[in-house]
């Protein structure tokens, strides 16, 4: 018994392989002869998303025969600071505490890379008024912007924990 392969080249990147008895095909990923990959771009670039959000990052492959060609499934992916953001192997960037992170995208031994700024969440801060005294609300965001209260507001209890009350002129 023999088995048999063909293979055509369909378009950059991709050979349509046809082996076997029962006529097996695949898609295996390759560039044309005389053709290779010279740089990539990842995009967007440069982009800045709060804490707790993603990012979709895309990799386009530039060729020697000026060809382009979406990578951004068979990169490998990387974040330079994983304490600030990691990256899928699909290429989705999650933003974990505020800083700057370079997300990378490599095939071979090329790379295209880009910056990733994450932020706070976007909350300024969040009293809760359950503190129940003194003239300091503490900042339960994280954010550290502790609240100072003035001219005698009072603490109450609320429907919810505690409170504060306030004359409305003079108090805040």
């Amino acid at each position: 018994m023999r088995l048999l392969g063909l293979g055509k080249l369909k378009s950059l990147g991709k050979l349509l392989i046809f082996a076997g008895l029962l006529l097996a095909c695949a898609l295996v990923p390759m560039a044309a002869q005389g053709q290779s990959l010279t740089s990539i771009s990842v995009t967007p670039a440069n982009p800045s998303i709060p804490a707790g959000t993603g990012q979709q990052f895309t990799a386009m492959g530039m060729y020697s025969d000026g060809s382009t060609q979406n990578l951004t499934t068979s990169v490998t992916w990387t974040s330079t600071s994983t304490s600030v953001a990691t990256i899928t192997t699909a290429g989705l960037a999650a933003g974990l505490a505020v800083g700057s992170t370079t997300i990378e995208a490599t095939s071979d031994s090329i790379t295209g890379s880009t910056g990733l700024t994450v932020t706070g969440s976007g909350l300024v801060g969040y009293w809760t008024f359950d503190d129940g005294s003194g003239t300091t609300a503490l900042d339960s965001s994280g954010d550290g912007y502790t609240a100072t209260l003035f001219n005698g507001v009072t603490w109450v209890t609320g429907k919810i924990g505690g409170a504060i009350s306030a004359n409305g002129v003079n108090q805040y």
